[in-house]
């Protein structure tokens, strides 16, 4: 499938993902979800849609989702060539951001709930201080070492990652899972 075959028709959920022929969907201004990983996609095949779901992990042509502003979920994760400057201007209540050497601060997200930072990424403490969420992920995260600021939080998930007993201090979650991890040895606070 290709431009030419979905330039007549205007959806509200599209999987374009692992499609290269793809590259513009700008006509589909229905669009409330859009997987474009792995996909053709770019900047300028997304400037007439606000999609409330969107998935751009893996896509090497989308740099900037800044006119988005009804975005609530968002996965930009992997080798998305996203960077900071590409979403300074939305604020969604859940992100992907595994695996993203691009993203430094997300503190301007302050409707966000859930964040999903795990393995290599260069997000640390400082550009989450802001924040309060109720779920963080963040396994084989080498770069977050406090979350103690997240008094809402109710679900952490730190397998294998830099999380401190320092790092953890006054929260208590309903559920945590910190299998593998050295640096946390006492919970009770």
């Amino acid at each position: 499938i290709c431009n030419e075959s979905i330039k007549k028709i205007n959806l509200t959920i599209l999987d374009a993902s692992c499609n290269e022929k793809i590259t513009n969907v700008n006509h589909m201004t229905k669009l409330k979800k859009i997987n474009a990983s792995y996909s053709g996609i770019s900047d300028n095949g997304i400037l007439n849609i606000n999609p409330k779901i969107l998935n751009i992990s893996n896509n090497i042509h989308i740099t900037n989702i800044n006119h988005m502003i009804n975005i609530e979920t968002l996965d930009i994760s992997s080798s998305s060539v996203i960077c900071d400057y590409g979403i300074m201007k939305i604020n969604p209540k859940r992100l992907n951001i595994n695996g993203n050497l691009n993203i430094t601060d997300i503190n301007h997200m302050t409707n966000l709930e859930e964040l999903h930072v795990s393995y290599d990424t260069n997000l640390s403490n400082e550009g989450i201080k802001y924040l309060n969420l109720t779920k963080i992920i963040m396994d084989y995260n080498t770069t977050i070492k406090d979350i103690s600021h997240m008094s809402k939080l109710e679900i952490i998930s730190a397998n294998e990652s830099k999380l401190t007993n320092d790092g953890v201090k006054n929260i208590n979650p309903r559920y945590l899972r910190i299998t593998n991890n050295e640096y946390i040895e006492d919970l009770n606070h």
